[in-house]
């Protein structure tokens, strides 16, 4: 039988070469593995993307090395989240398409998880660290995070509507006040997207406006002061018998009117100046104190004592009153003498004590105090105060100088104490009248509060938790309220 085809050899070649390129094509289609990006994308997550030509694979599959999972996908083109990863740590990934019973991979391919970001925590709400004031301004400062851009500043006269403005700095100028106590309060602020974040108000400060007293005038000057020698007591009440060696100076009040005087001093003159004795006299309808007579080595000169009256800027003296010379004593040592001296004891019917103040005398039982005592005392009274906000608001609620010492005298008097009692009516006594108001404030308050100790603290505790009653609590500026 004839063949119905005829090929040349050069016809069979050519069949042969073109099948041979339909199989190398085929199977170049099939090698070719899917192209892969793995992308980190948070703390636990990690995206892998493919993308596989539409050659004939059944399907895709994917792959993760450790810990070992597998993905199987019909889409050529995806993109998968693998998930609930650990951060900061390197993961193996391949991807494969599958054709029956084979399959065409990629290399194992490494991406590490992104670290967990640091926990947010705001900056501290900022904090007044002082303030000045004039009549008709007050001026504030504080202390906050650099983090802030800017500060907003609120600021009220009790029980009138506030204001407000925006501070750039950590300082702020309330012009145009009228005189009265007014709170302020900040907060710090920063800028944002859609607008500004503020951290919470500041525990509010309170400053007084307040129109200055105008200075003292000179004081007129007491009348010339009598001078007497007193003799040691036997000790029963009677005058002994040795040689006098303290003074007794008694005066009265200047004649022409005792208006701007704050105090009395008694000076002692030794050659040749002057010197003002230890004590101040609270004004008063009449005085008497005694004074240390001088040295052995001065018994021998007359002895001059006047009184002077004084306040803040002036001191203006009596005429002098002298004293002839005494015998120095022949029947004790001079140590003995020295033993028996004492500082000043005042006594009369004007408002008259050691160190200014009225009432209780010295004496052995309720001895004088001393002005290095009263430094002391200070002191410490001013570091009670600073251990609690409260203490610490009447504190800069007393003006400079003696009130405010006198307020921390009265916060060591009274540190720990419930009731009033006879010390704490001895310091108070033994201090200038200056000083007496800040003293007996510094004492009402830490007896409140030590006697309701428990309640106060619960008390605080609540009003920092809860907005309203913080509110409530500062609705009058009397710190007694707040407590």
């Amino acid at each position: 039988m004839k063949s119905l085809f005829k090929f040349s050899p050069g016809k069979w070649q050519s069949i042969t070469l073109a099948a041979l390129f339909v199989l190398m094509t085929a199977s170049s289609a099939q090698a070719e593995p899917p192209h892969v990006q793995l992308r980190p994308f948070a703390p636990g997550g990690i995206a892998i993307d493919w993308e596989h030509p539409n050659d004939g694979a059944d399907s895709i599959t994917l792959e993760r090395e450790d810990p070992t999972f597998t993905w199987e996908f019909v889409a050529l083109v995806n993109s998968f989240n693998d998930l609930g990863l650990q951060p900061s740590r390197v993961y193996r990934y391949r991807v494969c398409a599958r054709y029956g019973q084979t399959t065409d991979c990629t290399q194992w391919l490494a991406a590490q998880t992104l670290a967990t970001p640091p926990s947010y925590s705001p900056p501290a709400v900022p904090a007044f660290t002082s303030s000045s004031a004039t009549a008709n301004s007050i001026t504030v400062t504080w202390t906050s995070s650099p983090s802030y851009s800017f500060h907003q500043v609120r600021w009220a006269e009790n029980g009138r509507p506030d204001g407000q403005t925006r501070v750039d700095g950590r300082s702020f100028t309330a012009n145009g006040l009228r005189p009265g106590t007014y709170h302020f309060i900040v907060q710090g602020c920063n800028r944002t997207l859609l607008g500004s974040s503020c951290s919470h108000f500041s525990a509010p400060i309170f400053v007084a406006a307040r129109v200055p007293a105008p200075p003292p005038e000179k004081p007129n000057a007491p009348g010339k002061p009598q001078v007497t020698a007193i003799q040691e007591s036997t000790g029963n009440g009677q005058a002994g018998s040795k040689t006098p060696f303290r003074l007794l100076v008694r005066w009265a009040p200047p004649p022409a009117g005792a208006s701007h005087i704050g105090w009395y001093s008694v000076d002692l003159w030794k050659d040749p100046r002057w010197i003002e004795q230890p004590g101040r006299y609270n004004p008063g309808s009449s005085y008497e104190g005694f004074v240390d007579f001088p040295d052995t080595a001065d018994w021998g000169k007359r002895q001059a004592v006047r009184v002077c009256a004084q306040n803040a800027l002036h001191k203006t003296c009596s005429p002098e009153s002298w004293y002839y010379a005494f015998a120095a004593p022949q029947d004790r040592a001079e140590a003995e003498v020295n033993a028996q001296r004492s500082v000043p004891v005042i006594k009369g019917t004007g408002s008259t004590t050691l160190e200014g103040g009225a009432g209780t005398r010295a004496s052995s039982i309720n001895p004088p105090v001393s002005a290095t005592e009263h430094e002391a005392v200070a002191a410490k009274g001013e570091a009670i105060a600073n251990q609690d906000p409260l203490s610490i608001e009447l504190r800069n609620r007393q003006p400079e100088g003696s009130a405010r010492r006198g307020f921390d005298i009265g916060m060591a008097a009274a540190e720990g104490q419930t009731q009033d009692g006879p010390n704490k009516k001895r310091m108070h006594d033994s201090l200038p009248a200056a000083e007496q108001s800040g003293f007996r404030t510094a004492v009402a308050f830490s007896l409140e509060r030590n006697k309701n100790a428990a309640f106060a603290s619960k008390g605080a505790v609540i009003a920092a938790q809860d907005p309203m009653v913080a509110d409530a609590r500062m609705a009058e500026g009397d710190v007694f309220y707040w407590l």
